[in-house]
């Protein structure tokens, strides 16, 4: 007979039973007439009660066994088979799910193995992986999330693949380092799509054609090409990002200016502005703040020069709208090869803009760009030399913004002049700027030879290198403009007074003129930097320096707002000189929102 039955352990268990004859060594068939059938290695032999040792049997074909010396007449031979346990057998037989309560399958080896899904439902909401009784990870359901936690202190998660037969490491989290990913390679996102640090404010993706940071809100697009050896990024200040030629002394002309708008300042300085020892000498800046809680509004021009390990703040020239001192405190060092020009705000609540013509005495290129033209001299000595003509003929006169470096004393000086002249005359007044040394670095004249204005320069150092910019002016400017540049086209004025310009507040408060006056009866001309200020209800002027042919100034200025729109600032111009008087002018304003 044979009868099969379940055990515990895992497995399932067949006995079958023999009687022998006299002799007989091999058993096939049982005495119910069931074939023998085993599992190589998964057998026990009993004779007569008596569990036989593997040497008095063999049992390697899996349908018989045969004992090693003849049975007698009526012995019994009892054979037990074992089967591995089979969760499909196990459902079909018990025709209900598994229930193994706390027990558990245990083996060399256990295999799952079904045609369709396999489920693990823990309903403790973990499912939890051990190495011989030490846990070293689980999947956790927390707040319907599924959480993946390796147990062990430190060690990392490892997701590995195969890549044309080799294993490979794709990532690995770093749990000794608070979860850092390392990739084995590259990590590609679809276009527009971004990864962001913290929020939305600082993020980088890509439109399919170009790189997009944003940091701190303000997104820049990144240029798609490499510029040159020595340049340096630049921006159009609406974001787009590219390559110019700053980092090597790149001419400074009015389109190559650098603006900023709407810098916060408070009672404590901070950095409105760098610019790095090595590419640049000096800068000169027109500055507007605006005090939101006096609401007045203050314009000023000053120049900043360093000499490589300091920064020095040359005297400015300040006109604040509503007459009083509500005005920035500035102050310039340098940190870490970089001059910063830092600014303390007149009350707690202050913007301030500012435009910047950045000079250096690395620049040897000479440029020339709407009424701007910037040139270079790199060896000016003790006696007077041309260091810049223009023809008289065509411009009446011109601004100045000069940086002289003397690098046999590691000395930086600037200096701004405004030059006229009267066809057989030309007439210098040199004002402004900021000296690293003790001493002014070279005196300027100027004179009329042939048919040009030349302005000279005398060292009080030889090898003196100088960067010149220059602003040229005419008797009657070409109308144009910009966001932060305007020329306009001569008036005429009587000794009432005309309106000359103007501006809307929504694009600028705060401006500095450069104003050509002629008069065609008396042959006199002058040229007048003039300070603009402009304040809900207030709008402000004044005279800074000028240069005349004649020893009076030509024009008074004033001014007011728009009585029709009280939203523009008007500059007027009066004559002291009869109603022949001319003036035509270009402005450099800026908007401190």
């Amino acid at each position: 007979m044979s009868r099969s039955r379940d055990i515990s352990k895992g497995t399932t268990r067949t006995e079958f039973v023999f009687t022998a004859t006299d002799g007989q060594t091999t058993f096939s068939t049982d005495d119910s007439s069931t074939a023998l059938a085993y599992t190589v290695g998964k057998v026990d032999v009993f004779l007569n009660g008596i569990r036989l040792a593997p040497a008095d049997f063999t049992a390697t074909n899996g349908t018989s066994i045969v004992l090693a010396s003849g049975a007698n007449t009526s012995d019994v031979l009892f054979v037990v088979t074992y089967g591995t346990f089979q969760v499909a057998d196990l459902g079909t037989a018990l025709s209900s799910a598994l229930d193994l309560g706390s027990q558990k399958l245990t083996g060399s080896a256990i295999e799952l193995d079904c045609s369709g899904d396999i489920t693990l439902d823990a309903g403790g909401a973990d499912t939890i992986f051990k190495d011989d009784g030490t846990e070293f990870g689980r999947f956790s359901r927390v707040a319907s999330d599924l959480v993946i936690k390796s147990a062990t202190n430190n060690k990392d998660i490892v997701f590995k693949g195969v890549d044309g037969s080799a294993t490979i490491t794709a990532l690995t989290l770093d749990m000794s380092e608070a979860g850092a990913a390392t990739f084995n390679d590259v990590i590609i996102l679809g276009t527009n799509k971004e990864i962001q640090f913290v929020d939305t404010n600082e993020s980088i993706k890509s439109d399919g054609s170009k790189l997009i940071v944003t940091s701190g809100g303000t997104t820049f697009n990144l240029p798609t090409a490499d510029g040159t050896s020595g340049q340096a990024l630049v921006t159009d200040g609406a974001g787009t990002l590219s390559f110019d030629t700053v980092s090597s002394g790149a001419v400074s002309d009015d389109t190559l200016a650098v603006v900023r708008n709407n810098k916060n300042l408070n009672a404590s300085a901070r950095t409105i502005d760098s610019f790095n020892t090595t590419f640049n000498d000096s800068a000169w800046y027109m500055m507007v703040q605006n005090d939101l809680i006096n609401e007045v509004v203050s314009t000023q021009c000053f120049a900043v020069s360093t000499n490589g390990s300091d920064g020095f703040l040359g005297a400015n020239r300040v006109l604040e709208s509503a007459g009083g001192t509500n005005l920035p405190t500035m102050t310039a060092d340098v940190s870490n090869t970089m001059v910063r020009v830092r600014a303390a705000g007149s009350s707690a609540e202050c913007k301030t803009s500012f435009y910047k013509i950045p000079l250096s005495s690395a620049n040897t290129a000479d440029a020339t760009r709407g009424n701007t033209v910037t040139t270079s001299n790199t060896d000016v000595d003790s006696a007077s030399e041309s260091i810049d003509t223009f023809a008289h003929a065509t411009y009446r006169g011109a601004k100045y913004f000069i940086s002289i470096d003397n690098d046999s004393k590691t000395e930086v000086d600037t200096i701004e002049a405004l030059v006229v002249h009267d066809g057989s005359n030309a007439f210098i007044t040199s004002y402004g700027g900021s000296r690293t040394g003790s001493n002014s670095l070279v005196t300027l004249t100027a004179a009329i030879s042939g048919d040009n204005v030349v302005v000279s320069a005398a060292g009080l150092e030889t090898n003196l290198n100088l960067t010149i910019h220059k602003i040229l002016l005419k008797d009657n400017m070409t109308a144009e403009s910009n966001v932060n540049q305007k020329a306009f086209a001569s008036v005429t004025v009587s000794s009432s007074a005309t309106a000359i310009d103007t501006f809307d507040l929504d694009d600028a408060n705060g401006a500095v003129y450069y104003i050509v006056s002629k008069n065609a009866t008396e042959g006199s001309f002058s040229i007048s930097e003039v300070f603009a200020a402009a304040a809900p209800g207030v709008a402000s002027v004044a005279e800074g320096p000028q240069v005349s042919t004649k020893t009076t100034p030509l024009i008074e200025f004033s001014a007011a707002f728009d009585t029709a729109t009280e939203n523009s600032f008007e500059l007027f111009a009066s004559s002291t000189a009869g109603g022949s008087t001319t003036v035509s002018g270009y402005r450099i304003s800026a908007l401190a929102g």
